[in-house]
């Protein structure tokens, strides 16, 4: 797995979208952590973990394959610290919550896991992120609904142009 992590510039609304995006996806991922083991300990199969993960977060922002891939990523936090009691952002900024010294938005903030989705071979490559020709830019996509009832299917894009991050 090769993973690029590099600074961005958006617009406030395509920022927002992503920062929704991010917090629907650290949601599903502590949902998966927090359920990847059963009352025995015996760790759980990813399928209905999976299916637990998506019953609780279907038809929002995230597709399917991005709750899939929040699953596995809760699944392989659960196998580094198996004995449930993860900090999601550290024990030190807890701490530091605790004693109010932190302020509740900077602890949700802080709290936001980075968009982590795999690859697959039958879309050649990441089928959500995709790196422009001219090596400067990346479009975010995102489909909306799905087969919820009542929700019609809407792809949502984001073009990320390198540089500076925005506050």
């Amino acid at each position: 797995m090769q993973t690029v992590s590099l600074p961005y510039r958006c617009s406030a609304e395509d920022q927002a979208f992503l920062d929704d995006c991010r917090r629907v996806y650290s949601a599903a991922v502590r949902t998966a952590y927090a359920n990847a083991a059963d009352a025995s300990g015996a760790p759980v199969k990813q399928k209905p973990l999976r299916d637990l993960v998506k019953s609780r977060f279907a038809g929002g922002v995230l597709d399917a394959w991005a709750l899939h891939c929040a699953t596995l990523e809760g699944m392989d936090l659960h196998k580094r610290v198996p004995d449930g009691r993860m900090v999601f952002d550290g024990r030190k900024d807890l701490e530091r919550r605790g004693k109010g010294l932190l302020e509740p938005k900077d602890w949700k903030r802080a709290r936001l896991r980075p968009m982590t989705i795999r690859s697959d071979k039958n879309y050649t490559g990441n089928r959500h992120f995709r790196l422009g020709k001219d090596g400067r830019s990346c479009t975010f996509t995102m489909l909306q609904g799905g087969r919820i009832k009542g929700k019609p299917m809407v792809r949502r894009s984001v073009t990320l142009r390198a540089g500076t991050m925005l506050p």
